[in-house]
C-alpha cells in the first residue's frame, strides 16, 4: 500500500503525514499494521487506496515516468484526478474522506459487499441479480472486461448469487470491502457527495483523464456530475479501456495495490487483437523495475 516508500524516498514520510492531517486517518499505521478487517472497512479502505495510488505515481514521476493519460476504477478516479492535475492532494483527499464516511453510513443501513463473477456476460449477470435479489438488494456494479462482471449488494442476495455461480462451475472472487459501492444502495452517499462536489473547484486535466460513467475524457466543467453520478452507477471499465486503446494506448501501469486492473486491460486488448505491455507499481521494487 505504498508504505515501503517511507525511509526509502525523501518525500514519503511528509506525504503520509499530510494525508493523515487532511483525512484524519493514520494511513501509514493502517497500511503497515492493519489489522486486515480494519483496513477493509470502507471508511478506511477508500482513503488508503487513494493515498497509496498517488504515492506510487509520485515515485514513478521521480523516475521521470509520466503518464500520457490516466483513468481510475471506482475510488481510483480520485487518485487519477491528483495525477492528472485537476485538483491537489488536499482537495481530493477531503473528498475521498467524505465519500468514505458517507459510504460507511450507507453500508451501515445496507451492509453487504461485492464480488467479481467470471465467465459471464453483462446480460447473464443482470439476470442472476434478478433471480437472487431480495427487495432491491443486488446489482451489477462494474462491467470490467469480456467475461468478468462485478456485482454488489446486500449480503444475503450476494451470497446466493455467488453460490449459484459457483455451483455452475464458474469462478467468483470476493472483494475485501464492506460496502455495496457503485449501486443504488449508495444513494444517500451520492446526495452528500453531490453537495460537496458542487463547492469544489476543479481545473482542466494536464493529460486526458477518462471517466467511469461513459469512458470518455473528463470535461472539468462536468466533473461534479461525473464524479457524483459514479457513486450509484456501475463502473464502465471495459468501455474506458476501449476508449484508451482507441486513443492509441499500448502500455498500462497500475499504480497502487493489486493487479486485477491489469488482467482486465489484457482481456480487452486480447479481444481487440492488441499487444499490450503492462506493469504494476505497488512497491519500491516494482517501481524500480518499470521501464515502460
Amino acid at each position: 500500500m505504498g508504505v515501503d516508500l517511507v525511509g526509502r524516498t525523501p518525500w514519503a514520510a511528509d506525504f503520509f503525514e499530510e494525508a493523515k492531517a487532511v483525512s484524519g486517518l493514520d494511513i501509514f499505521d493502517l497500511c503497515t499494521n492493519g489489522p486486515a478487517e480494519e483496513l477493509d472497512q470502507v471508511q478506511n479502505q477508500l482513503v488508503c487506496t487513494v493515498v497509496a495510488s498517488v504515492a506510487a505515481s509520485r515515485a514513478l514521476a521521480e523516475r521521470g515516468l509520466q503518464p500520457d493519460c490516466v483513468a481510475g476504477f471506482g475510488i481510483g478516479e480520485y487518485a487519477a484526478h491528483v495525477i492528472a492535475g485537476t485538483a491537489d492532494l488536499e482537495t481530493v483527499l477531503t473528498l475521498a474522506a467524505r465519500m468514505a464516511a458517507l459510504g460507511a453510513m450507507a453500508a451501515h443501513v445496507a451492509p453487504g459487499g461485492s464480488a467479481y463473477l467470471k465467465d459471464i456476460t453483462p446480460e447473464e449477470a443482470e439476470a442472476l441479480c434478478e433471480r437472487c435479489d431480495e427487495g432491491g438488494g443486488l446489482f451489477v456494479s462494474a462491467l470490467c472486461c469480456p467475461g468478468t462482471v462485478m456485482v454488489a449488494g446486500r449480503e444475503e442476495p450476494l451470497a446466493s448469487a455467488l453460490a449459484e455461480h459457483e455451483a455452475a462451475g464458474k469462478a467468483v472472487q470476493r472483494v475485501n470491502c464492506t460496502a455495496p459501492l457503485n449501486t443504488p444502495l449508495m444513494q444517500s452517499a451520492a446526495s452528500g457527495m453531490g453537495m460537496a462536489l458542487k463547492h469544489t473547484l476543479f481545473g482542466p486535466a494536464q493529460v486526458p483523464l477518462y471517466n467511469n460513467l461513459d469512458g470518455a475524457p473528463f470535461d472539468h466543467m462536468r466533473l461534479p456530475e461525473l464524479l457524483g453520478g459514479a457513486v450509484t452507477a456501475p463502473v464502465m471499465w471495459e468501455k474506458t479501456l476501449n476508449a484508451l486503446f482507441d486513443a492509441g494506448v499500448d502500455r498500462v501501469v497500475q499504480v497502487g495495490p493489486g493487479g486485477m486492473l491489469l488482467e482486465m486491460a489484457q482481456a480487452v486488448a486480447a479481444q481487440r487483437g492488441l499487444q499490450l505491455k503492462t506493469a504494476c507499481a505497488a512497491t519500491v521494487e516494482d517501481i524500480a523495475c518499470i521501464s515502460i
